[in-house]
């Protein structure tokens, strides 16, 4: 589960793309009569769906639909996934085999929606979505990347520390990001698994 926040400012929505997910749900946190204009959700074939407060829209994952963005206020969307063992990351790649990479992302939003998988081991912060020429698109990370963590810009410098993501939360992971928001980049490690 993760809450998304859609305001013309930062991130207005989420434009089409389909979930790695066997369902995916949404719950509208916010009133549509009184907190934002625009918003809603478009599904394929459906079209816009604009649910009430409260509201649980849920649909399979790999339907194309998107996030309409907001024109005015905002919209809180409290956001999950349903996995089945069959869609494991492990049938992807039987070996286990994995490259580490380094990529920055120039600025927020990153443009990208990532979930914590707890797993029965380490948890692992997995970016299930990225928004097309959005910032982390334009860094070269891929939906199914997981973060393993952040370079603090002094660490390239040789006076910080690496701040690892394992293990930790989703409130944890989402919070050291949001305070990274005033940084002009975020260096991130990033393990891609190999698909041959």
């Amino acid at each position: 589960l993760f809450l998304a926040k859609y305001e013309p400012s930062g991130q207005p929505g989420l434009g089409k793309h389909m979930d790695e997910s066997v369902y995916s749900f949404n719950m509208l946190l916010s009133d549509p009569s009184i907190d934002f204009d625009g918003g809603g959700t478009w599904i394929e074939p459906v079209g816009l769906v604009k649910p009430g407060m409260g509201d649980t829209l849920i649909h399979r994952g790999d339907i194309l639909h998107e996030g309409c963005p907001v024109s005015k206020g905002v919209r809180y969307v409290l956001v999950g996934f349903v996995q089945s063992d069959d869609s494991d990351q492990a049938n992807v790649n039987p070996k286990g085999e994995s490259e580490l990479l380094l990529k920055t992302v120039e600025h927020f939003p990153l443009g990208m929606v990532v979930e914590v998988d707890k797993g029965d081991e380490t948890s692992c912060v997995r970016i299930t979505d990225v928004v097309e020429n959005g910032s982390a698109s334009r860094a070269g990370i891929q939906k199914g990347d997981c973060i393993r963590g952040i370079l603090p810009k002094r660490v390239l410098q040789s006076d910080g520390e690496f701040v690892a993501f394992d293990g930790k939360s989703f409130n944890a992971v989402m919070d050291y990001l949001i305070d990274r928001k005033g940084s002009s980049n975020v260096s991130m490690i990033v393990e891609r698994w190999c698909t041959e």
